[in-house]
């Protein structure tokens, strides 16, 4: 480290366990005492410093969570910033609205203007600034440019005289010749701009002012306020000053000069009705250098006078002088004196006002050498300025020294008798810093605002070069003191920190932070590694202590904690815990042991021994807990294990002996890891209960094994009087296997699962083409056996599996079950066999497939054959199929009840060149009405004519044979014609036909169609033609069809229209459909509309071009708005819309309105709902006589419409009946007919029911009776009980003695004249001495009559004050009563 640098780097940490010393008698004694806290709390605190770079931080825990944190960070690269945050969750600083969190960071910079970025975070509160410099590229060192910009926001601050937003704005611009300074200020919704330029090319200055404070306004300043002033080029020009405000103007210009001397004369002009003067001025320059400016106004005879002089020169000098009787300046004396003084060479500076009978004095000086001094002197006797709050005398003095390495200040202060000093000094060396701040004053300001009167702070910090350092800090306040003391040693051998607190806070002591915290840590390197960590809070202590040795065979660690804590002790903490853990040797060759002890006693001991060359392990392991109090006993585990796993007789054995019992296993197993040989195993197992020799459970077991022979057994016995054994025995010889389990129990809960004595035997039997295996299980008299064989035959295979069983579990199945397949596979035919039988019931299954090679040898052939059905004898299908005729038949046959039954389809195919023709037939017995039944279908296509036929023939023969005949023919790519012929014996019609003339189509979107349909004998004929298009432009869908019948006038025709005329600034999507049947039409017509902020919903109906419904409806933004109309062709419109709002602002308005003549709009009813300053206001109207109108001409208007449905409803009733008269001899016309019919009747039955039409619908329900009777009438009430309550509180007391009247049945008049009289006797009673006496007598019984009319007139006059005094009081309620409600019967 070089002697010009010095560079601190450290860490250190204090963990400050806060309450911990409070023992019992102390927590009674402060239990009425409220902490911000819990008494249990810590607090981490962390401070680093590297280079320029200091970071704190420090977090509060208490109640097992996080209450606080602090951060600080201080860095000076590459800039200078600080950047600060704080963070709490103390429920008591929450109720002093204190924020949560807040951060205040701070960046600057250097330069010849520095830049500074400062912001401030409290809770939802922020201030946000920046300063800093804005340099053009030509003039970057010279022309500098300053910005200041100041951000704040604070919802709190609502409801108060300080603004919730503030934005500071300014520019000042210098150039080589203009300076421009530019400020703004916004504070909430109003803001105050000012901008000023000075230009030295002609002397110029002008500025402007420019607001939008109501407060201002309201005062009667102008928003808009500008000044300009023009100074001159030369000696010889004129110059001028031009003020204005709002509408008025003030212009000062130059109007003479005398060239002898430098004498400028100046006068005044205005246009302003407010100031009105005449107003001389003149400016002159003496010959020694002082200037003298003299200015004179009059004013209706008012006048004032000003002088001043003032020299430049060698030392600046200023006096003025003042002497008016204008009442406009009546704020100030009538004669002023000042004079101002200034030398240069020591920079002092003296100012003097003389007043009438007062003076003020001030001076002050300032010094550079050698260093910064500051002196000022103040002496006032003017009471006028003393109200002001400015002392009566003042003395100040400081000074500022600076040197490389020290820093060296003081400010001392002397108000009317009061002092104030403060002493600040700062020391650097290579290895040390200091610094020290001392503060003491007398004065009651400082006092009150909580500052001590001695206050001190000193900060000590060094570090050396072997990484050593230590820092100090030391404070005081009065007579209470904070120290923190932080050292860290380095050594060769050890490093050591050690921190220290002392305090004698107050503040701390309630928050129940001890008087002094102690914290060592000790890592040392002597003899393996130590580390050591002791703390002393208050009187408690607490230390840990970990040894740690690592050679290459030996590794052990030794660990020691301690406290001498009730708090921790009493939650389960014990006083002191040693622990012990060593290992020795190898991984082969392994020795290791743990120890664990608590207050002295041993709580784990553990051992470990592994040899890998000899394979043996051991395993110790003894834990024993102290008990919980001294009536119980103590608890002990011992467990040994051990293991031999190598040599030819391997074994464990593994011992645990608790308190109360003790569970011992072993087990040994030989000739494992040997091929061929005997092998042979031993376990063992018994646990055995305290004071018992018996074995409480026990279990034993051996087994052998050979090539040629299995043999083991295992008891078991679980209690005394039971027990279980299992035998095993096995024998292995070729070419049979045998394998015997038996099974003996007494133990009684097995016996609902398993008998007390089961046998198992199974065998195995295998040759070179055939596998038999036997299972047989005995358990007394039951028996359970299950044979089966596999055998390989010629061409094949064999299966045979037989299940037998006597027991009663397997009730549900069979005593007999057995399974027979046999499987062939020949030179071109397949067979398979396979016979079941479940009890006494045989099922049998039989399939031959035949495939010929060659179509001489035969047809392919699928036989299949089941017997053994409950109600069938047999079931046999045959299905044959011939390549060459292409020729298909299934027969399938079946016996029942003695008869023979089939069903038979037969399928045939034949194809030329230009023919196909296909035929299918179906016979089956299953329904009489389609018992046979036919389809022939012949196709014929023509590539030379291209054209085709195809011809389908379709009959069933029945009750009624029908045949159906259908003709497709098709001319071209886009037109062709079909026909379909019907024939049944249907009365006296022999058949029907239908054809389609022409079809013409691009199969893409585009298709048109003439159908002819016609029932023979020779009946009307009926012609439908259409055309339909799909997604061509914007039509998504279009249809149109028209029928007619010859000889008929009347034609009809439908369309249907779907079109999307949407685009990327909205969505539009219309349906139209149009029905006309002769002269009358119908058209039908709705569109849905969409936009960003606005949809919408229109239907319309159209009756004979002429009579137009509609129906619209929108949704913009949070309105909703319908409308209904109608109109027709003689020039009548009339709508009906309504309208819902409901603003952002929490208000509701509801509008229904009605239009004549689709011109004037006249409202029917009205409702709005706002809620402003706290308030509900509600307004409502409406018109029951309008209301009426429009019900009726409603129910005009829907009458009509009925009627013109009605008409076309008949004429389409008649041509109907035409129809069927026409059609009398055929049936089909008729039932076509009558379902049209059926519905038109429907129809007119509903038109007839007009009693439940709409307006009837409205006329009876419950909203319009609420709207048109119930609403009014209570509006009406709650308006009479207003005005009742109104005039009863312009007499509260006569009010409240008509409630007594109520009450008690009787005036308040009479029961005070009541008491009166009942006083008064009383008073006579008393005075009964008096009245019996002749001379006293007239006198007394006057006085007790002037007595009760005294005060029957006092208690009058106090009764009418009060209630007049009570009406005054009451006024206010009265008037927001009267404007809280308000209605208007109409």
């Amino acid at each position: 480290m070089s002697s010009k640098s010095l560079r601190f780097e450290g860490i250190f940490a204090i963990a400050v366990m806060l309450g911990g010393g409070a023992g019992p008698k102390r927590r009674q004694e402060d239990g009425s005492r409220m902490t911000l806290i819990h008494p249990q709390a810590s607090a981490n605190i962390s401070v680093s410093h590297s280079g320029c770079v200091t970071k704190l931080n420090a977090v509060l825990h208490a109640e097992g969570a996080q209450k606080g944190a602090l951060t600080l960070f201080i860095t000076c690269n590459p800039h200078h910033s600080l950047h600060a945050s704080v963070l709490h969750f103390i429920n008591a600083v929450k109720t002093l609205r204190f924020p949560t969190s807040g951060s205040p960071p701070l960046n600057v910079s250097g330069g010849y203007l520095p830049q500074v970025d400062f912001s401030l975070d409290l809770g939802q509160c922020y201030l946000r600034g920046n300063v800093g410099k804005m340099t053009s590229s030509q003039t970057e060192a010279v022309q500098p440019s300053l910005i200041v910009n100041v951000t704040s926001h604070c919802p709190l601050l609502q409801g108060t005289i300080l603004p919730q937003s503030l934005a500071l704005q300014g520019l000042l611009s210098v150039t080589s010749c203009q300076v421009t300074m530019k400020s703004s200020l916004r504070a909430d919704d109003e803001d105050v701009s000012l901008e000023l330029i000075q230009s030295c090319m002609t002397p110029h200055l002008s500025g402007t002012i420019t607001h939008s404070f109501h407060g201002l306004k309201s005062q009667g300043l102008p928003q808009i306020i500008s000044m300009e002033a023009m100074g001159p080029k030369g000696s010889d020009q004129a110059g001028a000053v031009i003020i204005k405000i709002g509408r008025c103007k003030i212009r000062a210009r130059r109007t003479s000069q005398d060239r002898r001397i430098a004498h400028w004369l100046w006068a005044l002009e205005t246009d302003c009705p407010v100031l009105q003067a005449h107003v001389n001025g003149s400016v002159w320059k003496h010959p020694g250098g002082m200037w003298t400016a003299a200015m004179e106004t009059d004013l209706k005879g008012r006048r004032a006078f000003l002088r001043v002089d003032a020299k430049p020169q060698p030392e600046l000098s200023v006096e003025a002088v003042l002497d008016h009787d204008s009442p406009a300046l009546r704020a100030l004396p009538k004669s002023i004196k000042l004079r101002l003084s200034s030398s240069s060479g020591v920079h002092d500076a003296e100012v003097l006002v003389q007043m009438e009978e007062c003076s003020l004095r001030a001076s002050g000086g300032v010094m550079s050498e050698p260093g910064l001094q500051v002196s000022l002197l103040y002496n006032n006797n003017c009471t006028t300025i003393q109200e002001l709050g400015s002392p009566n005398s003042m003395q100040a003095s400081g000074s500022l020294l600076l040197s490389p390495a020290s820093v060296y200040s003081h400010i001392f202060i002397v108000k009317d008798g009061k002092e104030l000093h403060t002493v600040l000094t700062a020391r650097q060396t290579e290895d040390q810093n200091e610094a020290f701040l001392n503060l003491k004053h007398s004065m009651p300001l400082l006092r009150k605002l909580g500052l001590p009167v001695n206050a001190s702070l000193a900060i000590n910090s060094e570090s050396h070069n072997n990484g050593s350092c230590s820092f100090a800090f030391n404070s005081s306040a009065g007579n209470q003191k904070f120290s923190q003391e932080f050292k860290m040693e380095k050594k060769l051998e050890n490093v050591r920190v050690q921190s220290q607190l002392k305090h004698t806070v107050n503040y701390l002591k309630n928050l129940g932070v001890p008087r002094s915290y102690n914290f060592q840590a000790e890592l040392g390197f002597a003899e393996g590694k130590i580390v050591s960590l002791q703390s002393q809070c208050g009187d408690q202590q607490a230390g840990l202590r970990l040894h740690l040795k690592s050679f290459p065979v030996l590794k052990e660690m030794r660990g020691t904690m301690w406290h001498n804590s009730s708090w921790l002790h009493h939650h389960g903490l014990p006083l002191k815990i040693e622990g012990l853990g060593s290992i020795k040797g190898a991984l082969s060759q392994l020795q290791s042991r743990a120890q664990l002890s608590v207050d002295g006693h041993k709580l784990l001991i553990s051992g470990l021994n592994v040899s890998v060359a000899d394979g043996h392990l051991a395993v110790l392991l003894s834990y024993s807990p102290t008990p919980l109090n001294q009536t119980r006993t103590q608890h002990r585990l011992d467990t040994v294990l051990t293991v031999q796993f190598k040599g030819p007789l391997r074994s464990t054995s593994l011992d645990i002996h608790p308190q109360d019992w003790r569970f011992r296993l072993a087990g040994e197993a030989g000739g494992w890891g040997t091929r061929g040989g005997t092998k042979e195993a031993r376990f063992t197992l018994r646990h055995t209960e305290h004071g018992k020799t018996s074995p409480a459970f026990q279990v034993e077991a051996w087994g052998r094994l050979t090539e040629s022979e299995l043999k083991g057994s295992m008891v078991v016995n679980p209690e005394l009087s039971s027990s279980f054994a299992l035998i095993v025995q096995g024998h292995n010889s070729t070419p049979r296997k045998d394998l015997m389990v038996n099974v003996v129990h007494s133990i009684p809960q097995m016996l609902v699962y398993l008998p007390s004595q089961l046998n198992l035997r199974s065998q195995v039997n295998q040759s070179q083409s055939s596998v038999a295996a036997l299972v047989e299980l005995l358990s007394g008299r039951k028996k359970l056996c299950a044979q089966g064989e596999l055998a390989a035959i010629e061409s094949g295979y064999r299966q045979t599996v037989e299940v037998k069983h006597s027991c009663p579990q397997l009730k549900p199945l069979p005593r007999t079950i057995a399974v027979r397949t046999v499987y062939e596979a020949r030179t071109w035919s397949y067979l398979i066999q396979q016979a079941a039988v479940w009890g006494s019931h045989e099922f049998s299954l039989s399939g031959l497939y035949s495939s010929p090679p060659s179509l001489e040898l035969g047809n392919q052939t699928l036989m299949v054959q089941i017997g053994g059905f409950p109600r069938l004898s047999s079931l046999e299908m045959v299905h044959e199929s011939s390549l060459h005729g292409r020729l298909d038949s299934i027969l399938l046959g079946w016996k029942r009840q003695g008869q023979v039954e089939q069903v038979r389809a037969l399928s045939s195919w034949s194809h030329s060149e230009e023919t196909n023709e296909t035929k299918l037939e179906l016979k089956h017995p299953f329904s009489s009405m389609l018992s046979q039944l036919s389809i022939h279908i012949l196709s014929h296509s023509s590539q030379r004519k291209r054209s085709s036929r195809h011809r389908t023939h379709l009959s069933w023969s029945g009750v009624v044979p029908v045949n159906i005949t259908l003709n497709l023919n098709k001319l071209n790519s886009n037109v062709g014609r079909a026909c379909v012929l019907v024939s049944a014996q249907w009365m006296a019609v022999s058949s029907g036909r239908g054809c389609v003339s022409m079809v013409q189509t691009n199969l893409r979107d585009h298709l048109e169609h003439r159908v002819e349909l016609g029932v023979c004998p020779e009946q009307p004929t009926l012609w439908w033609s259409g055309s339909h298009r799909v997604i061509s432009g914007e039509e998504l869908f279009y249809t149109e069809s028209h029928l007619s019948v010859p000889g008929q006038l009347h034609q009809s025709s439908f369309t249907l229209a779907l079109t999307n005329s949407s685009t990327a600034q909205g969505t539009n999507i219309s349906l139209y459909t149009q029905s006309m049947v002769g002269n009358w039409s119908l058209e039908l017509e709705s569109s849905a509309l969409s936009w960003p902020h606005r949809s919408g919903l229109q239907v319309q109906a159209t009756l004979d071009h002429s009579q137009k419904i509609w129906l619209n409806g929108t949704l913009e933004g949070h309105c909703l708005r319908t409308t209904a109309g109608y109109m027709n062709g003689s020039g009548i419109c009339e709508d009906l819309s309504a309208a819902v709002c409901a603003g952002n602002n929490h208000n509701l308005r509801m509008d229904v309105q009605r239009r004549e003549g689709c011109r004037e709009s006249k409202t029917l009813g009205s409702l709005s709902l706002e809620i402003a300053n706290q308030r509900l206001i509600m307004k409502a109207s409406g018109c029951l006589e309008r209301l009426t109108a429009a019900e009726e001409r409603f129910h005009s208007l829907s009458s009509q419409i009925q009627k013109d449905l009605m008409e076309r409803i008949k004429t389409l009733q008649h041509l109907l009946t035409e129809t069927i008269k026409q059609s009398a001899d055929s049936r089909l016309p008729q039932e076509w007919s009558s379902v049209p019919l059926l519905v038109l009747k429907q129809a007119e039955a509903l038109h007839a029911l007009q009693d439940r039409g709409l307006l009837s619908l409205w006329l009876r329900s419950s909203l319009r009776h609420t709207l048109t009777s119930s609403l009014p009438n209570f509006l009406g009430q709650l308006q009479q009980a207003s005005l009742l309550g109104q005039q009863e509180l312009r007499r509260p007391l006569a009010t409240l003695a008509g409630v007594y009247q109520d009450v008690k049945g009787q005036r308040l008049e009479a029961a005070w004249k009541e008491a009166v009289v009942m006083w008064t006797e009383r008073l006579v009673d008393v005075l009964r001495a008096e009245l019996e006496n002749p001379n006293l007598r007239t006198l007394s019984l006057a006085g007790v009559i002037a007595l009760r009319a005294a005060l029957d007139v006092a208690c009058q006059q106090t009764y009418h004050w009060a209630e007049t005094r009570l009406a005054m009081a009451l006024s206010g309620v009265r008037k927001r009563l009267a404007s809280l409600y308000k209605f208007i019967p109409r």
